[in-house]
């Protein structure tokens, strides 16, 4: 709007400043006003600026997205190794695990025969002895 009244006024005042009569100036004014109006030319002067800013945005983004891609797969690459190895201890210790528990299993299991075997016998025993037997 701003540059169409500016058209309108420096248009004008250059067909007057010709010889043109002031209605002739206005009117040819107006008309280059109203076609300043509707000519996007603020929109004609900023493409260039607009596609180059672009282009370099784009750039930026393809230089980003490539450094953050090389740094997303070297710590995917540190990540498999920390798994790798974690996974290694784990599998280690579970191997231990698994020893210390059959180890400690078998000895529960013999405390569970002695406990089912000897005790009972034990009971028996002091009974068969403690108490004598009444003869007739």
């Amino acid at each position: 709007m701003i540059l169409a009244v500016i058209t309108l006024a420096i248009v004008s005042k250059v067909l007057y400043d010709k010889g043109y009569t002031i209605e002739k100036a206005l009117l040819f004014g107006a008309i280059a006003g109203l076609a300043m109006y509707f000519i996007p030319v603020g929109s004609i002067i900023a493409f260039p600026f607009k596609l180059i800013s672009g282009v370099l945005v784009g750039l930026w983004h393809m230089v980003t997205g490539i450094f953050g891609g090389l740094f997303v797969g070297a710590t995917g690459l540190i990540g498999f190794i920390v798994a790798l190895v974690t996974g290694i201890v784990g599998l280690v210790l579970g191997i231990i695990g698994g020893i210390i528990g059959l180890v400690v299993g078998i000895i529960g299991l013999a405390i569970g025969l002695v406990v089912a075997f000897a005790v009972p016998a034990l009971i028996l025993f002091l009974v068969f002895a403690l108490i004598k037997p009444v003869r007739h």
